[in-house]
């Protein structure tokens, strides 16, 4: 019986189950529950051996029938409490199902907002405590509850100070007080009434309210990466994604954007307005985000919409189909000021977000969300907020709207994996340039590390690495995909053997988590199977000596902290 203990970086390559990072696992063990795949673990120990291999004990077998989600939650964060490690990380012991937003903006001049939010959670570890990230600079938390059968109980919570970090985060925590130890497994539904504080024009972080291009006041969220905590008390950290409902009151002359579809009413008008005088706007949004994708915006300004009605089924296909014989109809909705000295500017970009999501749709699969919405705000930087992008610049329009498949619905490991997502999305934005112009154009560069530690801080490698060298190595995995499909006899269908390769991936991985060790597992087993698809034989074992060179070109392993 064999009887070696490896570092498991990456997925169970005869399961596809991914154990918790940083603990060791017995293939003897593995060998005695899947008999069957000895093999595959054997073949597979070159590959494991390319990465660094740490001394450490067997630990014992994650928790059985955990959910993708909580999973990666696990993986990525230990089991220190919350305030004892740096604030960027997850709440491991949590996984947040829901959270249901409820908004009051009385003015728009800059006041303090009234919020509440029932937070629907799993315990995955036993606790008597819920934490969530949460500023006590911004947020003054009024009263706590946690709902059973429908009744809410009165809770206690505390506002702890935990460890600062170096790029602003106080590192406070919300403590709630559950009353004694819950177990492993159940579920919560707490309910927090509070007042987010007075935002600043200064503010950078959490809800900024600022003047938009007209001198006008409008409120807009900053979320990335993670400044949610600002404004939502939250697992503020990308293994945690959850869905999202937003009730927001707004001022009469105002409209309120946000994540997800609009329940009721129009785009312009809402819902109505209420007898407090606000009007009001209901956004669900279905699909699980990471808490970074949220959107909320809140001013006086023009709304332009439209249907977009198209077939993905046509090959690489830019075009849109009359809408009585289309199978896919999107809602478009565009949020801009009345005289925005660009909005021509604005709205001709936008057609090629529209261009862009029909090409990603034909390539990948359909667009997986209830609208296209875009918002000109006054931001730091444009952002792929789910079905509601950010833009202060018009040329990034194309990037935001690839994020739709890279970032939003194939998420990200951790932070140390942002090239994932960043990466995959240039690509595919040089790509958008490939097709509609003829020729591939994108940032490219050989400098820097992809694959950085589980416990980055992501405004550390923040920078044209995980844009341009992600986007090269990319670049670079479909020149040898082509190389083996010339080698097989078949050189006019290497890049549709590369495209398929992307949409098994992007179909495996569709609201799951793809990280740096699970891609290249993914590109092993499965880059012959997809080209053969095709009718392309690359050899099994020739791709995947192929995809090991280039693991080890572009993915130099980092030590697991």
């Amino acid at each position: 019986m064999l009887n070696l203990t490896v570092f498991w970086i990456s997925k169970n390559i005869s399961t596809g189950h991914a154990p918790p990072l940083g603990r060791c696992y017995s293939i003897r063990m593995q060998y005695k529950v899947h008999r069957n795949s000895i093999r595959r673990v054997i073949a597979a120990l070159p590959l494991l051996a390319t990465w660094h291999l740490p001394s450490c004990k067997t630990a014992q077998n994650p928790s059985a029938n955990l959910t993708d989600d909580e999973h990666s939650n696990i993986q990525t964060s230990d089991f220190r409490e919350l305030e004892s490690k740096p604030p960027h990380l997850s709440n491991g012991k949590i996984d947040v199902k829901h959270y249901d937003v409820d908004l009051k903006f009385s003015s728009m001049e800059s006041t303090d907002v009234q919020a509440k939010t029932e937070i629907k959670l799993k315990l995955l570890k036993a606790d008597r405590y819920a934490r969530l990230h949460m500023e006590k600079s911004t947020i003054q938390i009024k009263s706590a509850f946690v709902i059973r059968n429908s009744k809410q109980d009165p809770i206690t919570f505390k506002i702890l100070d935990g460890i600062p970090g170096d790029k602003g985060l106080s590192g406070s925590v919300l403590r709630i007080d559950l009353g004694s130890e819950q177990p492993a497994g159940s579920d919560l539904t707490l309910a927090l009434d509070y007042t987010i504080k007075k935002p600043v024009r200064a503010a950078t972080k959490g809800l900024l309210h600022r003047v938009d291009y007209e001198g006008e006041p409008i409120f807009a969220t900053r979320n990335w990466p993670y400044y949610a905590r600002y404004w939502l008390p939250s697992n503020d950290h990308p293994a945690d994604t959850a869905t999202f409902h937003f009730n927001i009151s707004v001022p009469k002359n105002a409209v309120a954007a946000a994540n997800g579809a609009l329940v009721s009413g129009s785009f312009k008008n809402g819902a109505g307005i209420g007898s407090d005088g606000l009007r009001r706007f209901e956004w669900d949004l279905s699909t699980p985000i990471p808490v970074y994708g949220v959107s909320v915006v809140v001013g006086e300004l023009d709304v332009l919409q439209d249907t977009v009605c198209f077939d993905p089924q046509k090959k690489l296909n830019t075009e849109e189909t009359p809408c009585d014989q289309a199978p896919e109809k999107v809602p478009f909705v565009y949020y801009i000021q009345k005289k925005h000295r660009e909005k021509s500017l604005y709205l001709k970009q936008a057609k090629e977000g529209v261009k862009q999501m029909i090409l990603m749709s034909s390539i990948l699969g359909p667009y997986p969300y209830q609208k296209l919405g875009f918002v000109t705000a006054p931001q730091d930087f444009n952002m792929e907020s789910v079905s509601m992008m950010m833009m202060i610049s018009p040329e990034a329009t194309t990037h935001e709207v690839a994020h739709h498949w890279w970032g939003n619905t194939v998420y990200i490991e951790h932070w140390g994996d942002l090239w994932i997502s960043e990466g995959l999305t240039s690509y595919f934005t040089g790509l958008y340039n490939e097709v509609v112009k003829g020729k591939y154009e994108e940032c490219s560069s050989t400098e820097g590390v992809l694959n950085n530690p589980p416990d980055t801080d992501p405004l550390k490698i923040f920078n044209d690495t995980p844009y341009c060298k992600g986007a090269a190595a990319i670049a670079d995995l479909r020149s040898v995909i082509e190389s083996l499909a010339k080698d097989a006899g078949a050189p006019k269908k290497g890049r549709d053997a590369f495209l398929q390769v992307m949409r098994d991936l992007y179909e495996t991985y569709k609201f799951k988590r793809l990280g740096s060790s699970s891609l290249v597992n993914f590109l092993r087993a499965n880059t012959s199977k997809s080209s053969a698809k095709l009718g392309v034989s690359l050899g099994d074992e020739k791709s995947k000596a192929a995809i090991s060179s280039w693991a080890q070109k572009w993915l130099a392993p980092t030590k697991q902290r």
